[in-house]
């Protein structure tokens, strides 16, 4: 929900001072995905295969990391930011829907 707001803001905002708020809401969206990352991967794999699960998301997440940047940099300077911003704030917004139906695994593992 913090980075939407984030993408939203950044998108219909034209005011260079709301800009300050667009990137406090994208540290705070940074900082719990990197947290929550971490969580999920020890949370819903069963505790012998936690390990890989670990192993997994921190390597396969990489790639996209260091590429999403310059991707995005690259279609920013061919489209515009607010194209870039409202294709963020949707792509999390699809993100949202598809994380209702996820059970909380303590509940489910129990």
């Amino acid at each position: 929900m913090i980075g939407f707001s984030a993408s939203a803001l950044a998108a219909f905002s034209s005011l260079a001072s709301a800009y300050g708020l667009v990137f406090l809401l994208s540290g705070a969206s940074l900082s719990a995905f990197t947290v929550s990352g971490l969580s999920i991967a020890l949370e819903f794999p069963k505790p012998d295969r936690r390990p890989i699960y670990v192993g997994l998301v921190n390597t396969l997440r990489s790639p996209f990391q260091a590429i999403a940047p310059l991707l995005g940099g690259m279609l920013a300077g061919a489209i515009s930011f607010r194209t870039i911003f409202l294709f963020g704030a949707i792509v999390v917004a699809i993100g949202l829907i598809l994380l209702l139906p996820v059970r909380e695994p303590r509940r489910v593992f129990a």
